[in-house]
């Protein structure tokens, strides 16, 4: 099964879009002082939805990608 090269995290406040390694990094804590914040979900470079480990949740969408 194809996977992303890399992936990236969705947080949820004002959408950011951030390399994974970057929000593995992070301390939460600063994250969670945001008002609303959650963790939204994972995408690739080309904002393709997938899962943590970089598996596209729908591989068809891979075929429509830019």
């Amino acid at each position: 099964m194809e996977k992303a090269k890399k992936v990236f995290t969705r947080l949820g406040f004002e959408d950011v879009v951030i390399p994974k390694e970057v929000f593995d990094h992070m301390d939460f804590k600063l994250v969670g002082y945001q008002p609303n914040s959650f963790l939204v979900g994972y995408e690739d470079e080309d904002g393709v939805e997938c899962f943590e480990d970089g598996t596209y949740i729908n591989p068809g969408n891979i075929l429509n990608k830019p």
